[in-house]
């Protein structure tokens, strides 16, 4: 292309972008004038991350439940590219939506101008105070036509009528690379663990009765199990839009390395258990998260594992690449599938007795809390830190 067509295309663009903001405009300010009269709101469904996807319109609806606005309508859009068709469909059955075309100019001049204030001001966007959850009922529900083809699946692979069943989403870089290729998402490759530690895991659960599903779009390696109850959904040929969201929806629990569609399970109130985590993004505060382990988090210098109470582990909790830790002298330590295996047992000694757990005052979470000072509401959170976890609380912590 040469120098003149690129400028040319450039011009053009611009000419483009500002004809848009103007038809925003020539719709949002008749739209801020009537606002004391009756307030419209426009609101983006990031429809592009399952996460966002998943749980953002959930806790929206949950605060809205609480505190109902007077003389106000919200009015959605969405575009492409769609993580998840189901889910999208889904919320379109719930919320007003319209047109991108139509409301999309209109949103994009009210982030251009503040004054125009045409967003909702309850939206939440960091998803970590999911304690309105707990005050509402969940708001995706499925037909009668849904839940018999939800059940066909079970069956289809291979989970008894009647059998409970865990979801196990394992975070790796396959599905990022394949929908959203123009973009490196190497930085993320601290959070991601090999599926082939999390067998024993798998398989332990299985012999207490229940199956395990594995999870996942897209995934890289396959979960390789002789069990009949240990299922690699993923890679079975059956795996849909809508069977990620029913198999969330109706397992017994999850297990999860904070991927992003673990908010399914969130959105549906699913008890979760977190393993091998390794960002302070995936401590929400609410009910639902009842036990997280972390990776093993090494000195290089020392080779001894940080004090989870520490404030070197809080500020490692806060890195958001790759190579934040090697530059800091940090080495992450998957979970050992031993570990993994005890989790498990954790988690359902967790589960069986929450109400009395989560009174129980639990030293770890306590430090961890005061190191994590600067996380708004993290001191109101419930989870307990697993016992198999290696990084030990300071040994003057009461």
């Amino acid at each position: 292309m040469t120098e003149a067509r690129r400028k040319a295309r450039a011009a053009l663009r611009r000419l483009y972008d500002g004809a848009v903001l103007g038809f925003g405009l020539l719709l949002a300010v008749p739209l801020r004038l009537l606002s004391p009269l009756w307030r419209v709101e426009i609101q983006r469904l990031r429809a592009e991350r399952i996460g966002h996807l998943a749980i953002e319109p959930e806790l929206f609806l949950s605060v809205r439940d609480g505190s109902p606005p007077s003389r106000t309508t919200t009015l959605f859009y969405s575009t492409r590219p769609v993580a998840n068709d189901f889910l999208l469909d889904a919320w379109r059955r719930v919320l007003s939506c319209g047109p991108a075309w139509l409301l999309k100019p209109i949103d994009d001049a009210s982030s251009r101008f503040s004054w125009l204030d045409l967003r909702p001001r309850d939206w939440c966007a960091d998803h970590l105070d999911l304690r309105p959850l707990e005050a509402s009922g969940r708001h995706i529900h499925f037909s009668p036509d849904e839940q018999q083809h939800g059940e066909e699946l079970l069956r289809e692979l291979g989970v008894m009528v009647g059998q409970p069943f865990v979801c196990l989403a394992v975070r790796d870089s396959a599905y990022l690379a394949k929908v959203l290729p123009d973009r490196d998402w190497s930085y993320h490759d601290y959070r991601d663990s090999a599926i082939g530690t999390y067998v024993p895991m798998a398989e332990w659960l299985a012999d207490q009765g229940f199956a395990v599903i594995r999870m996942g779009a897209v995934v890289r390696d396959a979960l390789e199990s002789d069990h009949p109850s240990v299922i690699d959904y993923a890679r079975s040929g059956l795996r849909s839009d809508f069977g990620d969201v029913y198999l969330f929806a109706h397992c017994a629990f999850c297990i999860t390395t904070s991927t992003g569609v673990d908010s399914l399970a969130m959105a549906f109130r699913t008890p979760m258990g977190i393993v091998n985590l390794a960002a302070r993004g995936g401590l929400q505060v609410g009910d639902h998260l009842r036990l997280v382990m972390f990776k093993n988090v090494v000195d290089i210098t020392t080779d001894e594992p940080l004090h989870i109470d520490s404030p070197e582990f809080a500020t490692v909790l806060g890195f958001t690449s790759t190579k934040d830790f090697r530059t800091a002298g940090i080495r992450l330590v998957d979970n050992s599938p031993d570990q993994l295996r005890d989790f498990a047992e954790e988690m359902l000694s967790v589960l069986g007795s929450w109400s009395s757990v989560s009174a129980t005052p639990d030293p770890q979470r306590h430090g961890l809390i005061v190191a994590l000072g600067d996380v708004p509401d993290i001191s109101a959170a419930t989870f307990r830190i697993a016992t198999a976890g290696t990084n030990p609380i300071s040994p003057t912590t009461p």
